[in-house]
This record gives structure tokens, C-alpha cells and sequence, in this order.
């Protein structure tokens, strides 16, 4: 049984070169989609020679191997139509540290200030046609972002009561009163609403349709659409 090895290194690396120690490619997908094309061409050849019966084999014939430097790899490896009789595996080079993150690296990106400690970038148009899909996490090192709300609170806190603004007097279905709404200081138009209303263990999310604040009750007030199941 043959082996066949190809060297992935993630860093330094422009461009997919040749696979070997000097020339290491960039990506381990690459490499996958390289083993693969070399296992058919070793399976025709074999076949066309009738040198073995590579079909009757109860084992693989040819192990394929995609050696991965040390380091974080930012992106989603896919194996589509591997034949049975050549045995993939992507492996660490040489006991090396590695890391795969199904996550688009944003170390690129500037970041400018915002305000009261927010930071803000804006994704330019090439970017946005390279990563179609809208961002569902953001992280930070190795921590999880969440999105700002308000009132504020971290994610472990998320399913106490005590990080959930309450409804006040006047609230009624498609309409929320809440004296805190004016104290934060925003137009909460547009805004995305979670809603722990009418079922008591259901919540849902809506945009706000209109606010209205009062300046001399200190008072404010949003509508939702009137479409909760």
C-alpha cells in the first residue's frame, strides 16, 4: 500500500503552491480536493493496467494524507464523493497545535470609534460578495459577542428575570409602555424587540413600528406588528 502525503500551512503562505515542505499549500480544503483528484487518477491507472483488483480489496489501497501545520485555520472543510478504496486523513503535522474555526478572520478589517466605548466597522463590497451570509456570532478572541440590547446584560444572564425590562400600565397587545425606554435615550425605531408577551413561556421577535417618548412624564411607548401566533 502506497501513502501519499501533502503539507497544509495556513500563514506566509500567498497562495496555493505544491504541497510539499518548501511549497506547502495554504488551505486545507485544497489539499482535500488535491487527494482526491490524485486517488482517482491512481484507481484509472489501475484499472487500465488489470495489475490489481483493487475492487475486491476489503482495505484501502492507498492512504492520503493532508499534513496541517501548527496554527488557526478559518475555514469549513468539505469531503464530497471520496472512493473507498483510498483512505483520507488530515492530520497535525508532526504533533503540531492545530485549530479549525468554521469563522471568517476579521483581522483585516478597521475598526473605528464609535462612542461610550463602541467600536464600528463597515464591510466593503468585496468582502460582503465573499461572505454572502449575515453574521449570526461575533467573537472576540475566543469569546462570544452578543448583540447590544438594552436593558444591558451578559449571556449567562439572558433567562433571569431580573435582566428583562417589565411591561408597564398601558401595554397592550401591539403596544409597550415602559418609563426605562426614555431613560436610555435612544429612538428605538426599527429596532428588534425580544417579546416574553401573551403565552407565558413563548417569546418573540419584532421590529419597532413606531416610538413615542414624553418628555414630560418621562415616559415612552413602542408598536409592534399585531402578528404574534
Amino acid at each position: 500500500n502506497g501513502k501519499v502525503g501533502i503539507i497544509v500551512q495556513g500563514w506566509h503562505v500567498p497562495d496555493d503552491f505544491f504541497g510539499n515542505a518548501s511549497s506547502p499549500l495554504k488551505r486545507i480544503q485544497t489539499c482535500v480536493d488535491v487527494q482526491l483528484r490524485l486517488c482517482r487518477q491512481r484507481l484509472a491507472a489501475s484499472t487500465e493496467r488489470n495489475d490489481w483488483d483493487w475492487r475486491s480489496s476489503p482495505s484501502p489501497a492507498w492512504w492520503h494524507v493532508c499534513a496541517v501545520r501548527g496554527g488557526v485555520y478559518h475555514e469549513s472543510v468539505t469531503v464530497h464523493g471520496w472512493p473507498g478504496q483510498c483512505a483520507l486523513s488530515v492530520q497535525p503535522f508532526d504533533s503540531e497545535s492545530v485549530l479549525m474555526k468554521g469563522t471568517v478572520d476579521l483581522a483585516n478589517v478597521t475598526w473605528t470609534s464609535y462612542k461610550d466605548k463602541i467600536v464600528m466597522a463597515s464591510l466593503d463590497g468585496e468582502f460582503v460578495s465573499q461572505h454572502p451570509t449575515p453574521f449570526q456570532q461575533l467573537f472576540h478572541g475566543q469569546v462570544m459577542m452578543m448583540e447590544a440590547r438594552w436593558p444591558n446584560s451578559r449571556l449567562e444572564d439572558m433567562l433571569s428575570r431580573s435582566s428583562w425590562s417589565k411591561t408597564k400600565e398601558g401595554s397592550v397587545y401591539g403596544k409597550i409602555e415602559d418609563a426605562g425606554l426614555y431613560q436610555a435615550g435612544v429612538d428605538w425605531t426599527g429596532g428588534l424587540a425580544t417579546l416574553n408577551v401573551a403565552h407565558q413561556f413563548y417569546t418573540w421577535t419584532r421590529y419597532v413600528a413606531t416610538y413615542h417618548s414624553n418628555a414630560s412624564s418621562k415616559s415612552a411607548s413602542f408598536t409592534y406588528p399585531k402578528d404574534l401566533p
